[in-house]
This record gives C-alpha cells, sequence and structure tokens, in this order.
C-alpha cells in the first residue's frame, strides 16, 4: 500500500498544482470545472423540482445528467503527451503488481471524480430532501451513489479507451473517443428533451419503456433510493457492475500500442483538392500540415468533435415525429448554418500543440509568415471539415426528399458564405496552428458577437431558404460557391503579394 500511496501522491499533486508550473497556465483547471458543473447542476435540479415530484423521476434524471457529465469528461481527458510517457517509463519499470497498479488508478480516479460528483450533487440532494419526504438518510445516500455511478460510467469509458489503445494506437483511439462525446452530448440533449415531459408518469411512459429504464444504473440507483430494502437487487446489480469493471482493467492494463503509419501510394480526393487550391510550394506544405494535424491531433478533436453533437440533437429534435420534412426548407437552411456558426470555436483551437517545440519547422522557415498560415488554415478548413460537412448534409437533405435543386442551392449557399466567413475570422490567428504550447485561447470573437453572428447566420438562411426551390436560388447559391473557390484559388497569389 505504500507504492499505491506514492502514486496517489504523485498524481494528485500533478492534478492540481501541474498546470500552476506553466507560464501559459494561471492554475488548476479543476476547480474550475468543479464549479461550473456544480452550477449547470444547480440550475437543472431546481428546474425540475416540483412539490409533487416523485423521487425514482427527481433523482433518475438528476443522477442522468451529473452521470453523463463527469462520464464524458473522462472521454475528451487524454491527458497530455508528456503525462503519459512520463507514466508509461515509470509504471513499466516500477516493481508494482497490475493488481496494486489498478487499485491505485481506481482510488486517483475516484477521488477526482468525487471530487467533481459531489459538487454536482449537493444541490439535488438537498431538493431531494423535500422529495423523499424529509429523509435526511436519503440525501448522504444520494451523494454516495452519484459518485459511485459517475465512477462506474468513467470507469467503463476508460475501460473502453485502454481496449481500443492496443488494438488501434493512440491516433484512431481519441478519434473516435471524441466521435462518441460528441455522440453521447447529442444523446443527452435528445434524452433530457424527450423523457423530462415525462418526469411525473413512470418508466414505462419513456420512449424506450421500461426496458430501456432498465437498462440504465441510474434508474437502478433511484429505484434502490426509493426503497431501500424492497429494491435491494438493484444495489447488488451496482456491486456486480464494480467488480466487473474492475477485474477488465486488471486484464486489459497499461499496454499501448504504438502504430507505425505506413505511407500509401497515390493521391486522396482531398489531398487533390488542396493541391489544386494551394499549388505548390510552402503554401501546399503548410496546408498539406494543417490538414494532416486536423484529423490526427488529439487535443483538436476532443475539443472539436463534441462541438457537433448539440446541433446534431437540435435537428433530430427538429425532425422527431414528422412525417413530411421535406415541407420545412426553412429549417433546413438554418440548420446548414451550424457549420458556420461554429467556425469561431474551431479556430480558436487551431494554434494548440499537443507536442512541445513542434513550432521549430516554421520558425527556421525562411519563406513562412502569417499570411501563409492564415490561407493554409483557410484552404484546410474549407477542404477538410466544410466540404465533407455539407457534402454529407446535401446527401442526408436529399434523403429526406426535397427536390435536387433546392439541395443544391442550400448546400452550394451554405458552404460558400462558409468559406467567406472563415477567411474573416482566421485574420485573428497570429500563430503557425498545432504550434503554440500552452492554453492558445486569446483572440477569440466575444460572446456578444458570437450571439449576434449566430443570429445572422441563422436568418441568413432562413431567408435563402425560401428561394431556394428556385432556379434564382440555385443561381445564388452557385455563384456565392463559386466565390468562395475564387477566393481559395487566389490564396497562392495573396501569400505572394504580402
Amino acid at each position: 500500500m505504500t507504492k499505491v500511496r506514492a502514486l496517489i501522491d504523485a498524481w494528485l499533486q500533478l492534478d492540481f498544482f501541474g498546470d500552476g508550473d506553466s507560464k501559459d497556465q494561471a492554475g488548476s483547471s479543476l476547480t474550475t470545472t468543479i464549479f461550473t458543473q456544480a452550477f449547470i447542476a444547480l440550475v437543472f435540479a431546481a428546474l425540475i423540482f416540483d412539490g409533487e415530484a416523485r423521487t425514482v423521476s427527481f433523482a433518475a434524471a438528476n443522477l442522468s445528467l451529473s452521470t453523463m457529465l463527469v462520464g464524458m469528461s473522462v472521454i475528451a481527458d487524454q491527458q497530455s503527451l508528456a503525462r503519459r510517457s512520463a507514466d508509461r517509463i515509470l509504471l513499466g519499470t516500477a516493481p508494482i503488481p497490475r493488481k496494486l497498479l489498478t487499485l491505485a488508478r481506481a482510488l486517483h480516479g475516484g477521488f477526482h471524480i468525487c471530487l467533481i460528483t459531489t459538487g454536482m450533487a449537493l444541490a439535488p440532494a438537498i431538493l431531494l430532501y423535500w422529495v423523499s419526504g424529509h429523509s435526511l438518510l436519503t440525501v448522504f445516500c444520494y451523494l454516495l451513489l452519484a459518485s459511485i455511478l459517475s465512477g462506474l460510467l468513467a470507469a467503463s469509458f476508460q475501460l473502453g479507451i485502454r481496449i481500443l489503445l492496443r488494438v488501434l494506437g493512440p491516433g484512431n483511439t481519441w478519434l473516435i473517443a471524441g466521435s462518441i462525446r460528441g455522440a453521447l452530448l447529442a444523446g443527452l440533449v435528445l434524452a433530457m428533451a424527450t423523457c423530462l415531459p415525462q418526469l411525473q408518469g413512470t418508466a414505462d411512459d419513456l420512449p424506450l419503456g421500461r426496458i430501456g429504464a432498465m437498462a440504465w444504473p441510474p434508474y437502478w440507483a433511484a429505484r434502490w433510493l426509493a426503497a431501500p430494502l424492497d429494491a435491494y437487487r438493484f444495489g447488488l446489480l451496482i456491486l456486480v457492475l464494480s467488480a466487473a469493471l474492475y477485474l477488465g482493467h486488471v486484464l486489459v492494463g497499461d499496454h499501448e500500442r504504438q502504430r507505425q503509419r505506413r505511407g500509401r501510394g497515390g493521391t486522396h480526393l482531398l489531398e487533390g483538392i488542396d493541391r489544386c487550391l494551394a499549388k505548390s510550394g510552402p503554401l501546399l506544405g503548410s496546408t498539406a500540415f494543417v490538414a494532416a494535424m486536423l484529423y490526427r491531433s488529439p487535443g483538436f478533436r476532443a475539443r472539436v468533435l463534441p462541438l457537433f453533437g448539440l446541433p446534431l440533437a437540435m435537428i433530430l429534435l427538429a425532425f422527431w415525429g414528422r412525417q413530411e420534412p421535406e415541407s420545412s426548407p426553412i429549417l433546413l437552411g438554418i440548420c446548414l448554418q451550424f457549420p458556420a456558426i461554429y467556425l469561431p470555436f474551431l479556430i480558436l483551437f487551431l494554434p494548440q500543440a499537443d507536442h512541445e517545440a513542434s513550432s521549430w519547422l516554421f520558425e527556421t522557415s525562411p519563406r513562412h509568415s502569417i499570411a501563409m498560415a492564415r490561407e493554409a488554415s483557410l484552404i484546410a478548413l474549407s477542404s477538410r471539415i466544410l466540404l465533407p460537412v455539407h457534402a454529407t448534409a446535401a446527401v442526408l437533405i436529399m434523403a429526406t426528399g426535397l427536390e435536387v435543386i433546392a439541395t443544391l442551392a442550400l448546400a452550394s449557399f451554405s458552404w460558400g458564405l462558409s468559406v467567406l466567413l472563415a477567411s474573416l475570422h482566421l485574420r485573428a490567428l497570429e500563430d503557425m496552428p498545432f504550434t503554440v504550447e500552452g492554453e492558445a485561447l486569446e483572440g477569440g470573437m466575444e460572446l456578444g458577437g458570437l450571439i449576434g453572428l449566430g443570429i445572422l447566420l441563422a436568418m441568413a438562411g432562413a431567408a435563402f431558404s425560401m428561394i431556394s426551390r428556385d432556379l434564382i436560388g440555385l443561381a445564388l447559391g452557385l455563384i456565392l460557391a463559386g466565390l468562395a473557390i475564387h477566393h481559395l484559388r487566389s490564396a497562392p497569389t495573396r501569400c505572394h503579394a504580402r
């Protein structure tokens, strides 16, 4: 146990004070996370609190929120490369058995999760005191179960990540993890929107019915809270699940497969587009670097992919139960503006580096400049993110039954507008993407500007959708897309002029 305590002590010091050693970080982000999520839980619990609320439904809703938020934070918290490399070297040669190492990780992760979950669970636990009939024991049991459930979901995600690291390597693993986090965020929004109206009902009234509720551990905990003696089997299920996850972590271990990427012949379609736009020379090299890092950077994927979960959930909710989605071109026009609305966030996270001293290549290049970095970023964002997103959206829209003319008009208008807006936003970029160490979050648009931009883009999409079914709308959409392509093809000329 001395070895376990030594590991936990070292990890906790890094959690609380590790970021404070960096000149780019004022202090630990752990306290900020605790207060932010606690405020979200307070608002949610206050909104659904009702004098007629039932213990099972109120506890299940709040436990679901805290469990999902804490669990999703584990998916994105892949730690820095230096932190993982240091742990791998230390633990690979340390005389500590695998069972004790798993125990140390469980205790460290449990302490970390309990801090965050307790902050989220305090407000619902206090309100549950009145919902449960002034039972003080229920309050303490709720706090305990909230931490256990968050730990179980986090352990499940960690186990899945460790399995993927052994099979696929770190690059593909964090791409999948970021995608799953975005899907979970969309699922959380959908679940809250569809389940909260049934808060006064029973499990049979939920969209998935009682079968879906019985497969959800927060529902087990809520049932046990309401009747500890009668629903003892739900408590046993939680204990069995905990033991199974611990055994799974012991068996999987910490091995991380280091895959070597093999060169492939031929030219990818998107690479051909980059070559056509950037021509050749330093601009093409910078564009290829940014384009590759957009897909390969674990930090960028972890921050950006979840952003698409919220608009995806909004789109699914908008078409939930609709029999004729083709009759809503206005809604489609607004939804297609989401990529442009989220562009400032993508550009804000672009400079963040995953590796130390990664800027040396561009700093020593005689042809590199900020202008070239901006043009390379514009081409890479346009071809690697905006183009695939809008092309996929166009295919999905046509699958709903909308006319081909309207689909092409909406897609071309939205893509062209997004490219032109990206060019404006990139004027605030002061560094080569993926080369700035620390938290490179300066120079972004203010919150008021982001809200105003989102409203304007939504109005523009709605207004254009009214003429999207006419040839005039198709012509305007193609003209705007043509202007965007001309702007991208002029990037080498602008770099040379500057």
